[in-house]
């Protein structure tokens, strides 16, 4: 089967490696001429990207044990169990490109898909410079704004979060904060000396991320880089495959809305779609059984947080404060909610009060 894959980030590539690995033709296309670059995410992960793949040498660049979760007047500190890994994102893509091309996937950059048009059980990709290609299936690792999603019809009504991120230069403890309140913000120490601060809001990203630097001490800081960029807030509903056209990662908004993380479930559901290719079980029906559950409770707490006043954020992180509550907060996965999010609540039956406002 001759197989296209739009999008050579981690998960476009990760999908074209286990493809070729299964003996397929698969090519890959890429408009940016640089795999990795440019860089629009903070790449902070859980332990669980190591059940995935297992990054070599200097990709990880830091690994934290603490962070602080702040609301308007109340803070909550969390000694983590498992340390949280921060990825060289530009070495970590190029480490995945490389198992698709050992794998003997090819990957073509500078290779932008404009157009995708289906000719009876076949795809055509009308590419600028290049020319068009043909392909039996078809696979959108391209991102929130998809031309795969667009062009075939899948996923759509999508929401997004606007994100604004700035690499700082700023000494610091080694210690991730998260802001919560329009959105949410974050700083995460790439090292002791550099920092990556931003904030994902549903309106202008402007206010809020200059009112994350006034609040974490940031303002005047050297900053060497700013990026901004969308992320899609995943939405249950929506055919993510039709024929043998396939969206993964940010196309398909597999994404957790409470944090904006979307390394580890855009992998699980490259990993999703390649098995479907390969055992020809059906895409949907797979990602919704694996990977809806998990997502759709990242999504209605986001809905919840972003529905609460900053009075009732600092009453939720009192709560949270009990021993019972910090502990599970510091010990399990938030790639894993659905798993020990019950407990919780069953633990601390106060936090229940908060789901009015999922109403």
């Amino acid at each position: 089967m001759i197989i296209s894959v739009i999008g050579a980030g981690p998960v476009g590539c990760y999908a074209a490696y286990l493809l070729a690995k299964a003996g397929h033709s698969v090519t890959v296309f890429e408009e940016h001429p640089k795999i990795g670059k440019p860089v629009q995410c903070t790449g902070i992960v859980t332990r669980d990207l190591l059940d995935l793949v297992k990054p070599s040498k200097g990709i990880i660049q830091n690994q934290i044990s603490e962070a602080v979760i702040h609301g308007e007047k109340t803070s909550i500190g969390l000694r983590i169990t498992e340390p949280n890994l921060v990825l060289d994102r530009e070495r970590f893509d190029r480490y995945i490109s490389g198992l698709a091309l050992r794998a003997g996937a090819k990957i073509r950059l500078r290779t932008r898909v404009e157009r995708i048009v289906q000719e009876g059980p076949t795809y055509i990709l009308y590419t600028k410079h290049i020319g068009k290609f043909k392909a039996d299936c078809i696979i959108g690792a391209d991102g929130p704004l998809s031309v795969t999603a667009k062009a075939l019809g899948l996923y759509r009504n999508k929401k997004m979060l606007n994100a604004r991120q700035a690499l700082i230069y700023s000494r610091n403890n080694n210690r991730v904060e998260f802001y919560l309140g329009n959105g949410f913000g974050w700083v995460v120490p790439e090292s002791r000396n550099i920092v990556r601060a931003g904030v994902a809001t549903m309106g202008d990203p402007f206010g809020p991320f200059n009112s994350l630097l006034r609040r974490s001490k940031l303002v005047g800081k050297k900053q060497l880089e700013l990026t901004g960029g969308l992320i899609p807030l995943f939405n249950p509903i929506g055919l993510r495959s039709g024929g043998k056209a396939y969206l993964i990662g940010d196309a398909g908004g597999f994404v957790k809305a409470t944090t904006g993380g979307g390394i580890v479930p855009g992998l699980k559901s490259a990993q999703i779609c390649a098995d479907s290719i390969i055992t020809g079980k059906n895409y949907d029906v797979l990602w919704w059984l694996k990977l809806a559950p998990e997502l759709t409770a990242h999504r209605a707490i986001f809905r919840m947080m972003n529905k609460m006043p900053p009075d009732e954020i600092d009453k939720l992180l009192s709560t949270l404060k009990s021993g019972a509550a910090r502990d599970m907060l510091q010990s399990h996965s938030r790639d894993r909610l659905t798993t020990w999010g019950f407990g919780l609540a069953i633990k601390q039956p106060k936090l229940l009060l908060f789901l009015r406002y999922l109403v």
